[in-house]
């Protein structure tokens, strides 16, 4: 601090929900007094309300916006159960209508096949790819190359989210399968 001059700092929690979201810092440099008086430390506590509200109604925004597109997404795929004339291009469309109104980059419905490998055979899918889908070989075997979220997906009948799966400057999802 006193390489930059700073005399004396105040730093006010950023509390929303009980759980704090971040703090404002005000510094004091060699020109201003060292001690923060109370009316200055009530302002900052009602700038912190400012900010907080603005960062919560921004939080909330984006929370609705995927709301909407998850429920365009479900309005759609239901509308295209009731004009499909075949499974294959339901499932085509279903992928289609979860990418371009839910707004992922890709979709894909494999079935748990009962061979001796226990295998997972991609059946639609929609969306960049990236070669993904055709060098995955996934399966639900409980062995190494069932390890990946598909493999456990099937395996424990619950969902898999795997945050971050796709790493800065790849082609596509990492999977261990």
């Amino acid at each position: 601090f006193r390489g930059q001059g700073i005399r004396s700092v105040v730093n006010v929690p950023m509390i929303a929900g009980g759980q704090v979201v971040g703090l404002i810092g005000f510094e004091a440099v060699q020109s201003q007094e060292m001690r923060w008086r109370a009316d200055e430390t009530a302002t900052f506590m009602v700038l912190q309300d400012f900010f907080t509200n603005a960062l919560r109604r921004k939080q909330v925004g984006k929370e609705l916006q995927r709301a909407n597109r998850i429920l365009r997404a479900v309005t759609e795929c239901n509308d295209a159960l009731v004009r499909a004339k075949d499974e294959d291009a339901l499932l085509r469309d279903v992928c289609r209508i979860v990418v371009e109104a839910g707004g992922y980059k890709m979709a894909w419905i494999g079935i748990a096949m009962n061979d001796e490998d226990k295998s997972i055979q991609p059946i639609a899918q929609w969306g960049l790819d990236g070669g993904y889908l055709a060098g995955l070989s996934p399966s639900w075997a409980d062995t190494e190359r069932g390890q990946g979220p598909a493999g456990r997906a099937i395996r424990t009948r619950t969902p898999v989210a795997v945050p971050s799966a796709v790493p800065a400057g790849s082609r596509g999802p990492r999977s261990t399968a």
